[in-house]
């Protein structure tokens, strides 16, 4: 723990150095308003913004080294029930080291964001086991770096789901729709490791 507080205190050293104006040289900056639990302030608002800012370590837009540092995670679960004259059926019926009690578990997933240097982005998720027995990480789904010289313009360098279509581009967080299409579903091309302009 000393190792990240002593971190973030020159991160927001730095943040304030680079808030001095040429002929400041001997007045004392204004610190910026950092926000973040190694800072010791959750994000300002409504009880459940405050309560979705948690995961955020570190965010500050002025700080010229490191914009924010998160913790990123994605649980989806489904469970599924019927009965016919053959018997019954649902999520049960799945193999246990994807079941947690009778739920399927699609995906979960814990991993850490940044923003670095204002272009260097950092994105990582590590697929954990859904009883956390007899081990906690299954494997890695994604893990890349980001350079975004503009926004028309980036290249990237890691391990990240082929993105086939654009259906495929939007994130299972942010699609309006219940499922993809299958389409694009018989399109996906599962996790590469690689570069990407």
């Amino acid at each position: 723990m000393t190792f990240h507080c002593a971190t973030a205190l020159c991160l927001i050293g730095a943040a304030a150095a680079g808030n001095l104006k040429a002929g400041d040289a001997y007045a004392p900056a204004q610190a910026p308003e950092a926000t973040g639990l190694l800072v010791g302030r959750i994000a300002a608002g409504a009880d459940l913004d405050r309560l979705w800012s948690i995961p955020t370590l570190y965010k500050n837009p002025a700080n010229p080294l490191l914009q924010e540092l998160s913790f990123q995670g994605q649980l989806q679960t489904q469970y599924a029930y019927g009965s016919d004259e053959s018997g019954q059926f649902g999520s049960n019926d799945m193999p246990e080291d994807v079941l947690w009690g009778d739920s399927e578990v699609r995906r979960f997933r814990f991993g850490m964001r940044a923003l670095m240097l204002n272009h260097l982005k950092f994105h990582s998720l590590l697929d954990i086991s859904p009883d956390l027995d007899p081990r906690i990480y299954k494997r890695t789904a994604e893990a890349y770096l980001t350079y975004t010289f503009q926004d028309a313009f980036s290249i990237s360098a890691g391990k990240a789901e082929l993105k086939f279509t654009r259906e495929q581009e939007i994130s299972s967080r942010e699609i309006l729709s219940f499922e993809r299409s299958q389409l694009a579903n018989m399109m996906y091309g599962g996790e590469l490791t690689g570069a990407w302009i």
